[in-house]
């Protein structure tokens, strides 16, 4: 009976420890998920150039003066989810402006910005500055 009761102790133990170390560890998970795709894979539909005109206070404040060279609405907002591999490169400014791709061409399905300026001018507590960005727009075939 001794030696039931330690076998039972001593498989519990085991199966308790090994959860653990799925949990903790995440043994069961992939490192990496990759997907190839070659230029060839996708079908350019063309190229769009977006724009945001916007002014600075103190720093933190900003106020958007135009948006793709149409006056700023703050009673309408306009906006797309940014993709996931675009997070980096589309910052908070231009963000506003994406949606004119859409527009242009509603079938886009990969989005790459091949060019992204941002021009500033510096004034007393604030300054005036202009981010453009040029978005090149494919779908898969």
């Amino acid at each position: 009976m001794r030696f039931i009761k330690l076998f039972v102790i001593l498989a519990v133990s085991v199966v308790g420890l090994a959860s653990c170390s799925v949990v903790s560890h995440n043994a069961y998970k992939p490192d990496a998920v990759q997907l190839n795709l070659s230029m060839d894979d996708l079908e350019k539909l063309g190229e769009v150039e977006i724009s945001v005109e916007y002014r600075t206070y103190l720093g933190f404040i900003r106020a958007i003066d135009t948006i793709n060279g149409i006056p700023y609405d703050g009673k309408v907002h306009r906006s797309v989810a940014v993709p996931s591999y675009l997070a980096g490169m589309v910052t908070a400014p231009l963000d506003r402006a994406l949606y004119k791709v859409f527009e242009e061409y509603p079938d886009a399905e990969y989005l790459v910005i091949s060019n992204a300026t941002r021009q500033k001018e510096v004034l007393f507590l604030g300054g005036e500055s202009v981010a453009k960005a040029k978005v090149k727009v494919y779908k898969f075939k």
